[in-house]
C-alpha cells in the first residue's frame, strides 16, 4: 500500500529490495524511491514482518530528527504532508539563523528553509545545496552532553529554546555533518 501511495504522489520506485540481500534477514521488505521528486530527500519504506520485532524506529530511541534543507519550504511541506497523510507541527522561525522550520511529530524529519535571502540557512543552501543537513540526537542531560562534545574538540554554534519546551544545541559542522543535541520537555 505504501508503494502505491508514494507512486500516486509522484515518486518513482528506484528499487524494491528483499531484506536478505542487505542483511536484514527474511522478514523485512523495503522500497526505495528516487530523491528527484521529493525535494532531494530519499524516501525509503520499510515493512517489518517479524512477529514481536524488538526494533524501534530511530526517532523513538536515539535520533530526534534528521534536518533536511529545502529552498521551497511551503512546497516541500505540502508534498510530504500529502505523502504522509499527516501534518507537520507549527512553523518555527529562528531569526538568529534565518530559518523557517517544520518538524514532523511522527517521522523524525525536520524541513528547514531560509526565512530570507540572507542569513545562515540561505548561506548554507548556497554553499551545500538542498539536502540532509543535520542529525539531531536526543539528550537526557544536555549540559553533560555538550560538555562531552566540547571535551572532544567540538564547539557550540547555536543554542535555541524550543517552543514546546526544552532546548537544542547545534555544534559546529565537523566533516560536513552538523550534529545537534536536543533535550525536550517531559
Amino acid at each position: 500500500e505504501g508503494i502505491a501511495q508514494a507512486e500516486a504522489a509522484g515518486l518513482r520506485l528506484r528499487s524494491r529490495t528483499g531484506s536478505e540481500e542487505v542483511g536484514f534477514g527474511k522478514n523485512v521488505v523495503q522500497g526505495q524511491f528516487s530523491p528527484a521528486e521529493s525535494f532531494g530527500l530519499e524516501v525509503e519504506l520499510v515493512e517489518r514482518q517479524i512477529p514481536g520485532d524488538p526494533h524501534r524506529p530511530m526517532n523513538e530511541s536515539i535520533v530526534d530528527h534528521v534536518e533536511h534543507y529545502v529552498r521551497d519550504l511551503d512546497g516541500a511541506a505540502r508534498f510530504f504532508e500529502g505523502l504522509f497523510e499527516s501534518p507537520f507541527d507549527a512553523l518555527r522561525i529562528d531569526a538568529s539563523t534565518g530559518a523557517r522550520s517544520l518538524r514532523h511529530p511522527r517521522f523524525g524529519i525536520q524541513l528547514t528553509g531560509p526565512a530570507s535571502d540572507t542569513g545562515l540557512v540561505a548561506e548554507r543552501i548556497a554553499k551545500w545545496g538542498e539536502g540532509p543537513h543535520a542529525i539531531a540526537f536526543q539528550s537526557r542531560d544536555l549540559a553533560g552532553d555538550v560538555a562531552t562534545a566540547e571535551s572532544v574538540g567540538l564547539r557550540v554554534a547555536h543554542r535555541r529554546s524550543l517552543p514546546s519546551g526544552g532546548s537544542e544545541v547545534e555544534l559546529e559542522p565537523e566533516h560536513g555533518v552538523v550534529v545537534e543535541l536536543v533535550e525536550r520537555a517531559a
